[in-house]
């Protein structure tokens, strides 16, 4: 019989005392069985320590002073006894043969590096037992082997999706504590680069869209610049073979970011955006700084 390799779910925890059961329960169903459990408090100050309690053994509980979600990963990958990793935030949760399907991918593919899913995104007040989404088996059609272009080009993934090799995890440094947000792109590029990448096209996890959370503010568009203008300056050969798809994640960066900006209210700072992208081919940009005067007024007319 061959030995199975053990996963490490790694859930970093912080004042999600409504959700962290859904999402502990979510992987103690899992067809996969050869797992172990971190779940790292994050120095929350709800009931998350209690409902952890509840699982007993059946987890590995540690807890920290508030650090972020990048600290509670890293602590977890820190602890990690398995060959593989797979990230779950505490609001979201997973289908049953979610872990078994990506240990497959893994297997029949040694090269790959990290390895994401698709996923079904859920109102933060419904319950995934309101949906239809079924456990799949193994479909060799849903697996897309890919190059670190098709990442770059678009690497927004769900965390929760993520399955990496733990020693190609440690070897790039872990998440960068010092990321508000846009971490988690920074890590999947190095974890990535001059590495295969795969994704499986199917539904396998249970995105929470919890109100409050970081992802898609205004400091989200400014992480998201600064890492890929970091990975450049770190990689003369990226900088120098992706040049047209830096200029297309920059376009879209800065395009999204201009129009948040203005969708509220802040007419000051789109110019200031407008005046970073000013080497960029941005549609519209001169009817953008026109709009950007009276923004504030347009957002306070939608108000009322």
């Amino acid at each position: 019989m061959i030995e199975q390799p053990l996963v490490s779910v790694i859930v970093p925890a912080y004042n999600c005392e409504k959700y962290l059961e859904r999402a502990l329960s979510s992987v103690l169903a899992q067809s996969w069985k050869n797992f172990e459990i971190i779940v790292v408090n994050d120095g929350s100050t709800d009931g998350t320590a209690e409902q952890a309690a509840k699982f007993g053994d059946k987890i590995n509980y540690v807890s920290q002073k508030n650090a972020g979600a990048s600290s509670a990963r890293n602590r977890g990958i820190q602890l990690a006894r398995g060959e593989y990793i797979a990230f779950l935030d505490a609001d979201d949760s997973w289908v049953s043969s979610k872990l078994e399907l990506q240990v497959e991918v893994f297997l029949r593919n040694p090269a790959v590096a990290l390895l994401c899913t698709k996923v079904l995104y859920l109102n933060e007040a419904l319950e995934p037992e309101h949906n239809s989404l079924v456990s799949p088996g193994f479909d060799p059609d849903a697996v897309q082997l890919e190059d670190f272009k098709n990442l770059f080009d678009n690497p927004y993934l769900a965390t929760s999706t993520v399955m990496v090799v733990t020693k190609i995890a440690r070897e790039v440094g872990s998440f960068d504590t010092g990321l508000v947000t846009a971490e988690d792109l920074d890590f999947y590029f190095n974890c990535c680069w001059k590495r295969a990448f795969a994704r499986l096209d199917q539904e396998l996890v249970y995105k929470a869209e919890v109100e409050g959370s970081l992802g898609g503010g205004p400091r989200t568009y400014a992480d998201n610049m600064f890492v890929i203008n970091r990975f450049s300056e770190r990689h003369e050969e990226f900088r120098r073979d992706f040049s047209s798809s830096i200029q297309s994640q920059k376009l879209y960066i800065y395009t999204r970011w201009i129009n948040y900006l203005l969708y509220h209210g802040d007419g000051k700072k789109a110019r200031e955006v407008l005046n970073e992208a000013s080497s960029l081919p941005i549609e519209n940009a001169t009817l953008l700084r026109v709009k950007s005067y009276f923004c504030r007024l347009i957002a306070w007319l939608k108000r009322r």
